[in-house]
């Protein structure tokens, strides 16, 4: 996403904050996109309803925006795997 945003403009060439809290107004250019990325995407995801599982590369950072969630890394590997042992195809 950082990417998107630097192509868009160099004005918008900052990295994340992760750590960044989303409940109070930000006090600089990093933590206010940061804010504006996340904050959004996380209200959205929070509406859906629980439980809430967390996959891939960033899971661990989403999560702790997200209170009681699920961290399964292997999520998709798990479906596969059961899949191939019932003999079905994706």
């Amino acid at each position: 996403m950082q990417e998107a945003y630097a192509k868009l403009s160099p004005a918008l060439a900052w990295p994340f904050n992760f750590e960044v809290d989303l409940t109070i107004m930000a006090k600089n250019t990093p933590d206010a996109i940061t804010i504006g990325y996340l904050a959004p995407l996380i209200d959205k995801i929070k509406s859906l309803g629980s439980p809430i599982i967390v996959t891939g590369g960033d899971s661990k950072v989403f999560s702790s925006f997200l209170g009681d969630s699920i961290v399964d890394n292997h999520l998709v590997f798990k479906g596969m795997k059961k899949l191939i042992e019932e003999g079905q195809s994706c």
